[in-house]
């Protein structure tokens, strides 16, 4: 159901010309997925495809204007952009996050009150 909320609220961003919001809750969404990504990766059978979407996600983040406070998802993306041989800077300022290993359920009340 919060998937379904989360798309409904980006398409709305998107047909009431609000690219920024749909943005943020992208970027929130985002988050979610690399704690889940994290918590997946040891049990999991495709490691280094896992571990080289993190890598990606790391690159992407470097070179945006998002930076989630939460400590988990920094420190996550930090250790898959060492193991690439990258840097995950953190020194960018810009939008962030007060997520952590709830992060879909922030996404989800963010949601909730901008509808």
């Amino acid at each position: 159901m919060a998937d379904a909320r989360a798309r409904l609220a980006i398409l709305k961003a998107l047909k009431n010309s609000d690219p920024e919001k749909a943005i943020h809750i992208l970027e929130i969404l985002l988050d979610g997925d690399i704690v889940g990504i994290n918590g997946y990766m040891a049990a999991s059978i495709q490691k280094k495809e896992l571990a080289e979407t993190l890598s990606k996600v790391a690159e992407y983040r470097a070179e945006s204007n998002y930076r989630s406070t939460a400590p988990l998802v920094t420190s996550i993306l930090r250790r898959a952009s060492e193991e690439a041989g990258s840097s995950y800077c953190r020194g960018k300022s810009g939008h962030t996050s007060s997520g952590g290993p709830s992060t879909l359920i922030s996404a989800y009340s963010f949601i909730q009150r901008r509808q």
